[in-house]
């Protein structure tokens, strides 16, 4: 490994640029052996007025506009002597051209080529800093550009950096090469050039870093390009060029190349570009070098706890935690910011109440453009601030607001970028006395800020805020994302990850009160906040969680999926209620959601679900789709309003026309005060072969007081009721068919063959009182009149045995009065206790009334 500082002294004292200074920071704190800088003043200090060629390791042996000049032009960070560079002579040679002192140990791949050129010990890592700036500082040198390259000494160049003048002052451009563009050796499709900053202020000096990360294999070395401490851009080295233009294999770099070509400018002879401050890095470090940070994840679970919260500053924003976009800088998420035109959206915190401003050592975060109305625009870094003029000061003082772009650098659309608030001036201030010094027309950099402000911190109290902010009247709205905070106090450094959290995948919690959606739904304490969040999130199969609360909202389900409550009772204290926020099914069942088998069923447990002018669980098809099977309700309680109107909207369970439910199983469950406890909608679908429901069992279930019917089914076969209790249903006179008022109505519908219904242990009262022919049980094939005559139905199979049918208006009827139905057929009705079953009916019009009733052809 091997380190090298080009370094300088003025007057006895010790100079090193701002960037210089960071990076040997970042270099102690990872390993002290980097450190440790060349003795000798390899910044140009020690080299004689003249040509650069022979000192101090550097060549240059052609006929161009180099050499080693006295600084006279007030750049204080660059001491006495500089390096100036233009390109008034060019040339197409490498060989000839200015080239820095080599490291000892060349970095590359460990299959590159370096033909002699470089040696040492192969690293993987490479990293080249310098400062440049215009001798000419109040006008453009027209057609001033220079090239810097990272090299090994030869002119095989790895990448491409060029700083250009032009009209509107110093620009940063760079090219890339991907091979997976489709070009040849003959042409330019795979070189991708990007101008990575532009309108640079040309009356000071400006930092480039370049870091180049070898990687095995092609199409994958990093570059990343740094202007003024900002990373700008991250993008491909050469390595592909080599391997396709001159094969085998990438080379290997160990020193710059500062190359003049292409179309000469004579007029910039003699003047040009300063160049000093240039160092050299070969070694394993990683990028960036944050050894001894402290890491804090901060996710959709954490946030709250770790201090962290959205704010919608101005509507309309938005602001959640995400995957990526592309690769984030540091792991695998980040915080994305929506705006409109008029939207301000933060991500803050008040961890950060009282921070001292001069106790700041670093100051950075990262940012992403996915969209934007404008493409300057960045998220911006802000600070509720405490100017310090009077010591603490709880008022509002305004924010300092540090906005990327006024900096001079390019926001980069789809790149992430990582700007350094400590570097360049791009602070402006929202309030006094700031905003008369600090304005988006003259912004501050940190040092103004400082000067200016010397007691200056992050305001205290309420007003306490650290913010990465989106819009504020950004015309054309924003979408993009910030990760990776960086905040270094008294050199200290802390770096704020912000990831989405690892979602739920079996079980998933949920919790009315204490949860967000934006939780992983992975603990009771990092719950999400509504169901259907947590049943789109968990794996198929997998559970629901859900605490005891109120749960407002429509649950739809889509596949194999359980949701577990806390109770079925009425206090929400203590139980799980579900009500409806429109007038849809608190929880529809959507064809093909099945269960695996009997024993590993779609499981509803535990629950209260109160429709209110809405169906309580609902199963419908979606084409082509239209059975769902394998339900199991186990202490579900579905209890309504009694609404008592004609909308027949209040339903326990309803499965639509066309939708057919198999393998049902309810235990210990109620259907109680609704409109119908069940209703099976068969009319219109005439089959054969249409929809049906089948394979039920119904046992320790309630059907009580519902205003019409407890059940209502044109559709049901291989049925099981037993040990259930049907009472005081369709006692709602006032309903339009209050004629057909009942405890259960099977009324079979359809070209359909049903068999095997059974009820056992039953109790039916009190059912279809004072209605003209209503009833506890009703059991109807329909096969009379055109419509069902064209389309009759059939049953066979019927048991009703050990039941009690008790004070209703009629006991047991089977077929519709005065139809004459075939069916049922094999119908056994066996130790029942059948008693008071008497007319309450004021009418006269009403047909046979009884214990048993058959108006079919067939024996009971």
């Amino acid at each position: 490994m091997y380190f090298r500082i080009f370094r300088k002294s003025l007057g006895g004292t010790l100079f090193l640029s701002a960037l210089t200074a960071v990076l040997t920071l970042l270099l102690f704190l990872a390993m002290q052996t980097r450190v440790t800088a060349d003795s000798t003043a390899e910044d140009f200090e020690a080299f004689n007025p003249g040509s650069v060629d022979g000192q101090d390791g550097w060549r240059m042996t052609g006929s161009y506009d180099v050499e080693v000049i006295t600084n006279t032009y007030g750049f204080a960070s660059f001491g006495n002597y500089s390096l100036r560079i233009s390109n008034a002579v060019t040339s197409g040679a490498f060989s000839d051209q200015t080239f820095s002192r080599e490291l000892t140990d060349e970095a590359g791949e460990s299959t590159a080529r370096n033909d002699g050129q470089s040696g040492g010990v192969r690293q993987d890592y490479f990293e080249a800093s310098w400062d440049f700036a215009s001798t000419v500082t109040t006008t453009e040198q027209a057609g001033l550009q220079v090239t810097v390259s990272p090299d090994r000494g030869d002119g095989a160049r790895m990448s491409w950096i060029q700083m250009a003048d032009t009209p509107t002052g110093l620009a940063v451009n760079f090219y890339g090469y991907d091979t997976t563009l489709g070009g040849t050796c003959s042409d330019l499709t795979n070189f991708v050039y990007v101008e990575v900053a532009s309108g640079l202020d040309r009356t000071i000096p400006h930092n480039i870093k370049v870091t180049m990360q070898f990687n095995e294999g092609i199409n994958n070395d990093i570059v990343k390009l740094y202007v003024d401490g900002n990373l700008l851009y991250t993008g491909k080295d050469w390595e592909d060029y080599f391997r396709n233009c001159e094969p085998p294999n990438s080379r290997t770099v160990d020193s710059l190349l500062f190359r003049v070509a292409g179309t000469a400018a004579p007029a910039t002879s003699g003047n040009g570009f300063l160049i000093d401050n240039v160092s050299l890095y070969s070694g394993p470090c990683p990028l960036d070098c944050y050894t001894g940070a402290t890491t804090v994840l901060v996710n959709s679970d954490t946030a709250g706890s770790l201090g962290w919260d959205f704010l919608q500053e101005t509507p309309t924003g938005s602001g959640e935690f995400v995957a990526g976009p592309s690769m984030p800088p540091i792991g695998s998420g980040s915080v994305r910011l929506v705006v409109d035109d008029t939207g301000g959206e933060s991500f803050g915190t008040q961890i950060f109440a009282g921070m001292r401003f001069t106790d700041v050592t670093r100051l950075k975060y990262s940012a992403y453009q996915a969209a934007a109305g404008n493409s300057v625009f960045a998220p911006t870094l802000q600070m509720n601030v405490d100017y310090g003029l009077t010591g603490g000061n709880p008022t509002w003082q305004g924010r300092l607001v540090y906005e990327p772009y006024l900096t001079g650098a390019s926001v980069i659309p789809q790149t992430w970028q990582t700007w350094n608030a400590l570097n360049g001036a791009g602070w402006w201030a929202t309030g006094a006395p700031g905003n008369s010094v600090c304005t988006q027309g003259s912004p501050c950099t940190w040092q103004d800020i400082l000067s200016n402000w010397p007691n200056a911190s992050v305001q205290a109290g309420t007003f306490s805020g650290l913010l990465l902010k989106a819009g504020g009247g950004w015309s054309g709205g924003f979408d993009g994302n910030v990760d990776m905070l960086i905040v270094g106090q008294n050199g200290v450094d802390t770096i704020y990850n912000f990831e989405l959290a690892s979602p739920c995948t079996d079980p998933c919690y949920v919790d009315a009160l204490n949860g967000s959606d934006s939780y992983s739904g992975s603990s009771p304490t990092y719950a999400k906040s509504t169901i259907q969040a947590a049943v789109d999130q968990v794996n198929t199969g997998g559970d629901v969680i859900v605490a005891s609360g109120i749960y407002t909202g429509n649950v739809v389900i889509t596949r194999h999926v359980s949701i577990l409550g806390a109770g079925s009772g009425s206090d929400p204290a203590a139980n799980t209620i579900l009500r409806e926020d429109n007038n849809s099914a608190i929880i529809t069942l959507q064809a093909p959601a099945a269960g695996a088998s009997a024993a590993d069923p779609i499981l509803l447990q535990d629950l209260r679900i109160e429709p209110q002018s809405a169906y309580g669980i609902n199963v419908v098809d979606a084409p082509p789709a239209n059975t769902v099977s394998y339900v199991k309700l186990e202490n579900v309680q579905v209890v309504g309003t009694n609404e008592q109107n004609d909308t027949e909207s209040e339903v326990g369970l309803k499965v639509s026309t066309n939708a057919s439910l198999t393998n049902l199983e309810i235990n210990n469950s109620a259907f109680d005060r609704l409109t119908y406890g069940w209703y099976f909608a068969k009319h219109n679908d005439w089959g054969p072969g249409g929809s049906i429901v089948s394979s039920v069992v119904v046992s320790g279930t309630t059907f009580n007081n519902n205003d019409v019917k407890g059940i209502y089914v044109e559709k049901l076969s291989d049925a099981a009721f037993t040990n259930s209790s049907v009472q005081n249903n369709g006692l709602y006179t006032g309903f339009w068919n209050a004629r057909w008022n009942a405890g259960f109505d099977i009324n079979l519908k359809g070209e359909e063959t049903y068999q095997n219904l059974s009820f056992s242990g039953m109790t039916f009262s009190g059912n279809g009182l004072n209605t003209q022919d209503g009833a506890a049980l009703m059991i109807k094939a329909r096969d009379d009149g055109a419509t069902y005559g064209a389309h009759p139905a059939s049953l066979t199979n019927v048991t009703v045995q050990n039941s009690f049918f008790t004070g209703n208006e009629r006991g047991i009827r089977f077929g519709e009065p005065d139809k004459n139905n075939a069916g049922p057929t094999n119908v056994v009705v066996a130790s029942n206790f059948i008693s008071g079953n008497v007319q309450t009916y004021t009418g006269t019009d009403g047909s046979a009334y009884g214990g048993v009733i058959n108006y079919t052809q067939a024996t009971v």
